[in-house]
């Protein structure tokens, strides 16, 4: 590294090889970016190893970057604070910073971690970034939807402790089995009957601070605060920025960024012919992951009143989530059409090849997507889209002048979409990305370099007497 190379600590909810959805590899790619122009950058993320001891520190090194995992299998979630705040693994993370002492903190994401990480970085004069991909600074489930699919264009305290009430009875029950075997701090140094005896007295205050609303003012007021250490909050999509500027982030600090991403991939794809010159079905494709937020019931539903042999349907990813099994099983249960096929999960590395043997990628996302990595891609390989017209979804769409748009859930609409792309033909041919549309991956890493040497330079003209 040379003399004015810079020492960066990425933090980040995940981090391939084991996880690898949008932010995680956006992650990576930028701490591989700068590392490639010669600078330190090292990741701090959770790990989810039951075998090994809860928040035990274990180094990897994933394609030559430097990763730092604290083991967090949520064994002491008993509270909705508890999900953002992390006294332990806030230790930890303040160990590291005075051990390592990076020139910058870029925060990517806190789940599984803490939202402390701001603010202990903050504490020690050393400059913070942090990308918003989502809304999970004002909201306990990160989407703004509801188990139900209920989408809140509000914040609304009420609201969420319905939202999450499943969630924190699940926590309580955790807590109480905890409590009564003595593993809780409010056990103390109490015996086995004392603590029988005084449970219910504890388990009421739970039940007093845990219920209703009051514990989402808690936890989203932690959550501002927190947020208000970052000195640049970057949003990959102008519709995250007013969002998160209408719940009260520091309005001076937002600032719209738009993801790069990295060309090299898709430059060697074949050129596209239509369809109808090569004389075969449209091909529609879902890519992703398969839980409900994304919509894949919405496109399946759809699919099934398209005549046989029309068009295909290749869904590409696998189950999310503590109810993947049962959601994709519950999915394929569904198609009853003959030219719909299930293909699984894919390596991201096989991303482009995917794209490349699809006509129209569709994405039916349920929720406010901030700036879908999915949609870039499409783009890079010339791939028309069809898209939810909602949140960065539909920002997206009309920058990239490649997708036609139907409205949020509506199966009869997004129907009526696909059955045009199959009619029209002159339809398809006009859905052409723009040029260059898509920002780069190298435009992205030194833009995000000029931003961290003024902040270093800033801190440094402030503190140096």
């Amino acid at each position: 590294m040379g003399n004015d190379s810079l020492q960066i600590l990425y933090v980040v909810h995940g981090f391939p090889p084991s996880e690898a959805a949008g932010a995680e590899i956006y992650a990576y790619h930028v701490a591989r970016g700068m590392r490639e122009r010669g600078h330190d950058a090292r990741v701090f993320c959770p790990g989810n190893d039951p075998k090994r001891d809860e928040y035990q520190i274990f180094e990897e090194t994933y394609e030559g970057i430097p990763v730092l995992r604290v083991n967090n299998t949520w064994r002491d979630l008993h509270r909705l604070m508890d999900t953002v705040h992390n006294a332990e693994i806030a230790r930890i993370f303040g160990e590291i910073l005075d051990e390592a002492r990076p020139d910058l903190v870029h925060v990517q994401h806190t789940i599984g971690t803490t939202a402390e990480v701001l603010p202990l970085a903050a504490a020690r004069g050393i400059p913070v970034v942090a990308t918003l991909h989502d809304y999970w600074f004002h909201c306990p489930r990160g989407q703004r939807l509801t188990p139900r699919g209920h989408l809140c264009t509000k914040v609304q305290p009420w609201r969420c402790s319905l939202c999450v009430f499943k969630k924190r009875g699940r926590y309580g029950f955790d807590w109480s089995r905890d409590f009564l075997q003595g593993r809780t701090a409010a056990c103390g140094e109490r015996t086995g009957l004392t603590r029988f005896l005084r449970f219910p007295f504890h388990l009421a205050a739970e039940i007093f601070s845990e219920a209703g609303p009051r514990s989402i003012h808690r936890r989203n007021a932690f959550m501002a605060q927190c947020l208000k250490s970052a000195d640049l909050l970057l949003c990959p999509s102008k519709f995250l920025a007013e969002e998160y500027r209408r719940q009260g982030a520091p309005e001076d600090r937002l600032v719209f960024w738009e993801n790069g991403m990295d060309p090299e991939p898709f430059r060697d794809l074949p050129p596209r012919r239509s369809p109808w010159e090569e004389g075969r079905p449209i091909r529609f494709g879902f890519v992703g992951t398969l839980i409900p937020s994304k919509g894949p019931e919405v496109l399946v539903r759809a699919f099934q009143g398209i005549a046989p042999g029309l068009a295909t349907l290749d869904i590409h990813g696998a189950g999310g989530g503590p109810n993947a099994a049962r959601f994709e099983r519950a999915l394929r249960g569904m198609n009853r059409h003959p030219d719909v096929r299930f293909h699984g999960r894919f390596e991201h590395e096989r991303l482009p090849e995917v794209l490349s043997r699809l006509d129209v990628l569709v994405q039916p996302s349920l929720w406010f997507e901030n700036a879908p990595l999915t949609l870039h891609e499409a783009a890079m390989a010339g791939l028309a889209v069809v898209t939810t017209d909602l949140g960065g979804m539909a920002e997206f769409a009309g920058r990239f002048r490649n997708a036609l748009t139907f409205p949020r859930g509506d199966v009869s609409a997004l129907r009526r979409v696909l059955e045009r792309l199959i009619g029209e033909r002159d339809l398809l041919p006009s859905l052409v990305p723009a040029r260059r549309a898509v920002r780069t991956l190298d435009d992205d890493v030194e833009g995000l370099l000029k931003h961290y040497r003024a902040l270093i330079e800033g801190r440094r003209r402030r503190t140096t007497p």
